[in-house]
């Protein structure tokens, strides 16, 4: 049976954020049950905007407003940014 390296390294990644995922929700549990106000889990999904360019011109939208062009989040940014948060649900 051939040896693949690679597929090892990404089933161990995967594995270790699965127990990553698997601890923030159980701290998530335990903050909800204790009705924290200071929690000890950490976000479970984050949402940005990878880029600022729109042409649907909503009535309440203020991107007109910005005076700039739209933009583009680089590729390397969104990677660091994901990076620093591990335990995100995928």
């Amino acid at each position: 049976m051939p040896y693949y390296p690679k597929l090892e390294k990404a089933r161990y990644i995967g594995y270790k954020k699965s127990l990553l995922v698997s601890f923030n929700g159980f701290l998530k549990k335990i903050d909800k049950m204790q009705k924290r106000t200071s929690l000890l889990s950490r976000p479970i999904s984050l949402q940005f905007e990878p880029t600022t360019k729109c042409n649907l011109r909503c009535p309440l939208c203020e991107s007109s407003l910005w005076g700039r062009r739209g933009m583009d989040m680089q590729f390397s940014d969104f990677k660091k940014i994901i990076d620093q948060f591990p335990f995100l649900v995928t």
